[in-house]
């Protein structure tokens, strides 16, 4: 966990945090976890196989 500055404050020329919050990430956003988004990853890696695969058999078919 990573806490980030939220709000700045200058005394005397000096510049401090007045607040301190914690630092979010994408994931949390998306509320899953690591395994998930590898599982997410490698569905979309092999629809991209399946797409490249029908753009090359495609490409060869026209060849003919």
């Amino acid at each position: 966990m990573a806490y980030v500055c939220e709000t700045l404050q200058v005394i005397e020329g000096v510049q401090t945090c007045a607040s301190w919050v914690v630092q979010s990430n994408f994931t949390d956003y998306l509320a899953i976890t690591g395994e998930e988004a590898r599982l997410i990853y490698r569905e979309f890696g092999k629809l991209w196989i399946v797409f490249v695969s029908f753009a090359v058999i495609a490409k060869a078919a026209k060849l003919l």
